[in-house]
């Protein structure tokens, strides 16, 4: 039983590593829970901002900041940018330490969220390709290297 996320996290995560990436089926403690909103912005300046009006927003309307977690891409520059903002705008902010970050749950995670956005992002796609295994092995990814 999960006692962190919703039933909609859960079943996202689900949907993005699958189901043999997590130890055990799981369920929610805290019933279903908003839909999971991803968003795409033409520069990281766009997206530092629209992350803290959604999160201005979700406050506004009854949402406490500790109900909240964005997951950032990692890069430096990028995670400076996002802390910088939201402390400008006195949104509270925990990194996760970069154990976290470098997690191959994490990063499997980001590499399939790149492939929603960016479905030629071949590097995206040869970290993700075979989680959970699928049985595409070596022979079967150069041949789809080929069909480029």
């Amino acid at each position: 039983r999960n006692y962190r996320s919703t039933q909609t996290v859960i079943q996202a995560s689900e949907a993005i590593l699958g189901k043999s990436a997590l130890e055990q089926p799981q369920s929610s403690a805290h019933g279903v829970g908003d839909r999971v909103k991803v968003w795409s912005f033409p520069t990281v300046e766009a997206e530092v901002a629209g992350v803290v009006q959604a999160l201005k927003g979700m406050v506004c309307s009854g949402c406490q900041y500790s109900d909240v977690a964005v997951i950032c891409r990692i890069r430096a520059k990028i995670l400076a940018d996002f802390t910088k903002a939201l402390r400008a705008e006195g949104i509270p902010v925990t990194t996760a330490n970069r154990s976290v970050q470098n997690s191959v749950v994490v990063q499997d995670l980001v590499a399939y969220l790149r492939l929603l956005l960016h479905p030629n992002d071949d590097d995206a796609f040869l970290r993700a390709h075979n989680v959970p295994k699928r049985g595409l092995g070596p022979a079967a990814v150069q041949y789809l290297e080929g069909l480029r």
